[in-house]
């Protein structure tokens, strides 16, 4: 599990920014309609690619080159990274081979962590945690591939006669997840704040004033 601790940085917010699945010019819009600059953080809650979306570069080349902003690694990230490793170049959608560095973004997605600690209870991932799992003992892959509630998932056997998802429990501690990557019909849950959303949908935020402790939602133009 690669965990990055910015929780010793003091910005004025953590701007946390829920599947961007590439749409650049849409992220750029959200960050000016928030008037975000170099007192803030920017966090990404994975997801930053899309095989349909050939801005993903330009999103990728912005958290690579961008000293304040930050992505965990996400399903699409992993799907992407695998295909190369398994069927090479040739098989990666055709935006991604023009660039012609597909082995340097492909170690640029790879170096992404699992989760995000930003504050002593607060963590971003991109789909979930399991419930009674201490954080350092998490399975990677848990972080970008558990969902809803399925039985079948070597992530819910632990005891859960209600068959509840993951998003339903509380975590120890009172700690927060923030995460995009399940699917949710509320942004907040007992486990913390869902910013899902689906491709066609405006951009979700949570925004944290670190000062106050206060955390808003805003939606993407």
């Amino acid at each position: 599990m690669k965990i990055l601790d910015l929780s010793s940085l003091k910005p004025k917010r953590f701007v946390i920014i829920g599947e961007a699945y590439g749409q650049y010019q849409s992220v750029i819009n959200l960050l000016f309609q928030q008037m975000v600059n170099f007192e803030d953080i920017v966090i990404f809650t994975g997801n930053i690619v899309h095989e349909n979306h050939q801005q993903s570069i330009d999103l990728m080349n912005l958290i690579k080159d961008t000293t304040n902003i930050y992505s965990v690694f996400g399903q699409n990230e992993f799907t992407l990274c695998t295909q190369f490793k398994e069927r090479g170049g040739d098989f990666l959608p055709l935006w991604f081979r023009l660039t012609q560095k597909v082995p340097m973004y492909i170690e640029f997605l790879l170096s992404l962590p699992h989760m995000i600690k930003i504050s002593d209870n607060l963590y971003v991932v991109n789909c979930g945690l399991e419930p009674y799992k201490p954080m350092a003992q998490q399975d990677p892959d848990v972080t970008y591939t558990i969902g809803e509630y399925d039985p079948n998932s070597k992530f819910y056997k632990f005891d859960n006669p209600e068959k509840k998802s993951w998003y339903d429990f509380k975590f120890e501690s009172g700690n927060m997840i923030i995460f995009s990557g399940t699917r949710t019909s509320a942004v907040e849950v007992p486990a913390g704040i869902s910013l899902y959303r689906s491709i066609d949908e405006p951009i979700k935020c949570a925004i944290i004033n670190v000062e106050h402790n206060i955390i808003n939602y805003t939606f993407g133009v």
